[in-house]
């Protein structure tokens, strides 16, 4: 399960800069048309599939697993887990808000997606700490 472990910290560094980068203007430097590209119904869909998908595959297989002893470390993982719940959150936010349904969700994810920047801050830290130091929590 290592190719998920590195896609995961790659997805959680990229949502990172792509939420801390596109509110401040950084990202839209370099794009003629970017902020409508970041804000496209099939990109946010894409994003909050894979999203979800990181988080159930990481729950299920942690980064240290001996299924032979049945030893299932979690704990390593939790953080990534969150951060992949969290992000889905913001896509599929942002997904239903492109597609003028965004009155479905809950409000507590509307207020997460305020928090975007910081989330994107946040969610860098979590893959550039789970990319150095995935087995730390287990000692």
């Amino acid at each position: 399960m290592l190719p998920i472990y590195f896609f995961t910290v790659f997805f959680c560094v990229c949502a990172g800069v792509l939420f801390s980068g596109i509110e401040n203007g950084i990202l839209l430097r370099g794009f003629a048309d970017g902020e409508s590209f970041f804000q496209n119904k099939t990109f946010n869909l894409t994003c909050a599939v894979v999203a979800i998908l990181l988080a159930i595959i990481k729950i299920f297989f942690p980064v240290k697993a001996n299924v032979a002893d049945g030893t299932m470390y979690l704990i390593g993982d939790l953080f990534p887990v969150l951060n992949c719940t969290m992000l889905f959150g913001i896509f599929s936010y942002r997904y239903l808000a492109a597609i003028g349904k965004a009155d479905s969700f809950p409000s507590f994810v509307a207020q997460i997606n305020e928090y975007s920047v910081i989330i994107g801050y946040i969610s860098c830290a979590i893959g550039v700490l789970h990319l150095f130091f995935a087995q730390a929590i287990l000692f």
